[in-house]
């Protein structure tokens, strides 16, 4: 991967990924519920995209986990910071909820609490200890 320097961007504008970029995928399980989140990374390690893949859900539910994907993914992009998309999914309260067989997430509030504990290891960390 190239390392070329982004141009400075203009206020609301995003910053665009790169085309080809490293990314980390983890399972989540939580009641019935089973599925995966993956982050997309920046050359410089910083968090710039999210997807959201969970199997047994019907057509709603796949649609809000689509639409908080992507509403996380252009919030990051456009240089709001992790933290505080953190903060304001965490405790989020709703089923599936209760305890996980997870050793780094033991218990969850729900599935968007449960995304904002993972995502939460790649606030304040050094870029190249992030991945």
């Amino acid at each position: 991967m190239s390392r070329k320097r982004q141009p400075e961007l203009k206020p609301g504008e995003p910053r665009r990924m790169p085309l080809e970029r490293r990314s980390v995928t983890r399972k989540l399980r939580l009641g019935g519920l089973e599925g995966y989140v993956t982050v997309g990374f920046y050359e410089d390690n910083t968090p710039g995209e999210v997807f959201l893949t969970f199997d047994r859900m019907g057509s709603v539910e796949r649609g809000l986990c689509n639409a908080l994907a992507l509403v996380i993914s252009k919030a990051l992009q456009r240089g709001v910071a992790l933290k505080d998309i953190v903060e304001s999914m965490k405790g989020q309260n709703f089923e599936p909820s209760g305890f996980t067989q997870d050793k780094e997430i033991p218990s969850a509030t729900s599935i968007v609490d449960m995304i904002a504990q993972w995502l939460s290891k790649f606030v304040g960390q050094p870029a190249k200890e992030k991945l």
